[in-house]
């Protein structure tokens, strides 16, 4: 189902004009200002990663404007990006809180910075439930758009033989 009142193509809109702007947000202000992964990342290993996520977030504002395009033109094969880079975003945030809960948290190594490692995580985690819905609503919709085109063909195969 999707939020609320909203129908499918609505919500999936919502979520690909949301998924746009938090992409140019994320390039327009972290792109000049830079990441900050916490303790233990080294300068180069924190200028490596932040090249990684100006990339990642360079992909997520594409994959956002095609699924929006597919939408306004109901076309199956434009949902696709989006699904295949948000699923693989989904994992790696997965992983990256793994990796401040057990290293750091569950740790004795965290020391003062324990209650920021934590709340980082749980942000992660959240994030990662949110991005789940969305990747469900997309693929709800993905399956309308399947049956809606199989429908069509089917009606006109009858009209053909009639």
């Amino acid at each position: 189902m999707s939020c609320g009142c909203l129908s499918r193509s609505e919500s999936v809109l919502i979520v690909s004009i949301y998924g746009v702007s938090v992409s140019v947000a994320l390039l327009s202000v972290l792109g000049l200002h830079g990441h900050d992964f916490g303790p233990g990342f080294s300068p180069f290993s924190t200028e490596i990663l932040h090249q990684v996520c100006l990339s990642v977030y360079g992909i997520c504002l594409m994959t956002n404007l095609l699924l929006f395009l597919g939408l306004v033109l109901p076309l199956r094969p434009l949902l696709i990006p989006w699904l295949a880079s948000h699923s693989l975003l989904s994992l790696a945030l997965s992983s990256a809180s793994v990796y401040y809960l057990v290293l750091y948290v569950l740790t004795d190594e965290c020391g003062e910075d324990c209650p920021i490692l934590i709340g980082l995580a749980c942000t992660l985690i959240s994030a990662v439930i949110v991005l789940a819905y969305c990747i469900y609503l997309v693929q709800d919709y993905f399956d309308v758009l399947k049956y809606v085109i199989r429908e069509k063909k089917e009606k006109s195969r009858k009209e053909e033989k009639v």
